[in-house]
Order: C-alpha cells, then structure tokens, then sequence
C-alpha cells in the first residue's frame, strides 16, 4: 500500500510539472510527449524492479529448505548384502505391531496395527479419513519404516530389502492416478515396462485389457490399442474419468506383483462397472493378495476380510456379516452410509 501511494504522488508531481511547463510555454508539444513516454517507461521499469526483488525474497525461503533436505541423511538404509524376498509369498504378507509417526509429527500415524494376508486373499481397509489407510499402503511400498514393529514378505522384513525389491513386487492404483498421453497399448505398459521384451507379452497386455474390463473402450477407439489417448497430441481421443481409470486398472493387472494395491481404485465408475471390476479382480488375483482401501461399503462386502482402521489403530477385523453381527464401528458407518440409500 504505501509503494502505492508513493508511486500514485509521485507521478501526480511529475504530470504537474510537465502540464505547468507546458501551460507557460517552456515546452512544446513533442517535449510534453516525450516527457510523458518517458515517465511511463520509468514507472513500468520500477515495477518490474520491485516485482523481481519481491520474488527473490519469496523463493529464498524454498531455495534453503532445498539445500537442508540435500543435507538430509538417508531414512531407508538398507544393510549389506540386503535380504532376498522368495519368489513366491506363499506365507503372504504379515504387518506384525506397526506404529508410525511422520517426521515432525509426535502424534502416530498408525499405531500398533498387526494384519496377516495370505495368498490368494481379498482384504478390504475402511475408515474415515485420515485413519491411516493410505499410510500403511505407503509403508507397504516401503516409502517410509515403521518407528515401531515390522513387516514381513513371506517372513522376511522388508527394511533389510532394497526398496526397489519391494515395490517390484506390488502394483499398486493410487487415487490419484496418472493419465499417461500415449497409445493405449503403450498406457497400459506403463505398469511393467520391462515385461516389454517377453514372450508372453501380448497375451499379459490382453489379460489386462479383458480385466480392466476395457474391451468396448478399445473397441470404440479408432485405432484399437494403437489409438492415441488425451488431446495432447493430434488425433488424440479424449476419454471420460471413468474410462481413464479403466486404463489405469489395466496397468496395474499388466503388472506382474504378488500384492495389489488398489486406492479407491472405482470412484469414477458407476455402480454397475464398479461391481464388473471387483468381480473381475477376484478371477484374476488367483493365488495374489489384493489390498482395496475404498469409502464405498458396496464395495468392500465382496471381501474376504475387512479391516477396519480407527484413529490410526486396527479396530475390528472380519467378513461383512461378523462386523454387522459384532455392532462395532464397521456396522455404524455401514448403516450410515446405507441410510442415504433409503
């Protein structure tokens, strides 16, 4: 405000004085011109000046917090020589008393929580938001360690694994998943692009087409699989938010994992294509473990197991009918949520 004011008197002065100077006659119609070019040159030049220095000002404080986290030392280590995951998980995946805290947070993220799935198993998480569902996914995929207890693939503690390792072996659909601009074919690749060079490559590619449940998607494309996607490029098609999310179902059945993850996986499909999807998932997970984190209790009915995380603990664990006959915390959202449907 006050650089305001200072700027608005100061270009009242100078106007001034060049409408004095031409009232009286000591300047004449091209000097009152040039005079009034000049002035607007030298103001917008200021505000350029003082534009730049406020923006400096503002990044200093990013441009130290960058070089703190380069002098950050590394939270994941991994011991040497770290530790083999078989190639199976045929005792599947413990979380054996988890507590987490984020750094800089003192209160837990989750706390104490122990689950066993075992292959072949569908285990839905449900909670409100911020019950610590998606950060036991993100301490599945080994972003972060557990302050207290462990977790084990097939009895091995993944912290004495490379991380890479351990995400090799879980594919995972965030909520927020991305919308890769390619061909469909090349889309859906995404989620294994090593499996390129295999043999089996094009019989994997339409397993997860027939999955995704995105037949007529592909069929509607004027190219088929080799049809562009998104408007990014010429001839791209665009598509609506629920056949993008089909397409991201397909990378993650494209992907060769023992555990899938799936985060909301069906918030924009319908009802009736949400139930196709989770009927499809439990033909294709076979002998995998499947993880779905979702709102929708529709969705998580079809379950073998439902885990339910409050204030980050895990409160209740079993199928749909035990936690309806148990009247805990699953049965009051269930009929919360159901009491809109009346």
């Amino acid at each position: 405000m006050a650089g305001n004011v200072l700027g608005g008197v100061f270009l009242v002065a100078a106007f001034a004085l060049v409408a004095v100077d031409a009232i009286t006659g000591r300047t004449g119609v091209g000097d009152v011109a040039a005079s009034v070019a000049a002035l607007a040159a030298f103001l917008a030049m200021s505000a350029n000046f003082a534009n730049s220095v406020s923006l400096v000002l503002s990044h200093v404080p990013y441009i130290r917090d960058y070089f703190v986290f380069l002098q950050t030392p590394r939270l994941l280590e991994v011991p040497q020589p770290p530790a083999r995951i078989p190639e199976r998980l045929a005792r599947g995946l413990v979380v054996e008393n988890v507590t987490f805290s984020y750094p800089g947070s003192g209160e837990p993220a989750v706390r104490n929580v122990s689950l066993h799935a075992r292959p072949g198993e569908l285990i839905a998480l449900v909670g409100d938001n911020g019950a610590g569902k998606s950060t036991l996914t993100k301490l599945l995929l080994r972003f972060f360690d557990p302050t207290e207890g462990r977790i084990l693939f097939d009895g091995v503690d993944i912290r004495h694994c490379r991380p890479a390792d351990v995400r090799s072996r879980v594919s995972v659909l965030f909520q927020d998943f991305a919308r890769y601009q390619f061909s469909v074919r090349d889309v859906i690749r995404m989620g294994d692009p090593d499996a390129i060079t295999e043999a089996d490559e094009a019989e994997r590619l339409m397993r997860a087409v027939e999955a995704a449940g995105l037949g007529e998607v592909v069929a509607s494309l004027p190219s088929g699989l080799d049809s562009q996607v998104g408007r990014l490029f010429p001839g791209g098609s665009d598509l609506s938010g629920g056949q993008w999310q089909r397409l991201a179902l397909g990378r993650l059945f494209y992907r060769r994992a023992d555990i899938l993850i799936l985060d909301e996986p069906t918030s924009a499909l319908d009802p009736k294509a949400e139930a196709e999807t989770f009927a499809r998932l439990r033909d294709v997970l076979g002998s995998r473990i499947g993880i779905v984190i979702s709102h929708r209790f529709s969705t998580v009915r079809v379950a073998d197991r439902i885990a339910v995380l409050h204030h980050g603990e895990l409160v209740e664990v079993g199928t749909h009918d035990e936690l309806m006959a148990a009247r805990g915390r699953y049965a009051e959202l269930f009929e919360l949520q159901a009491a809109g449907y009346r």
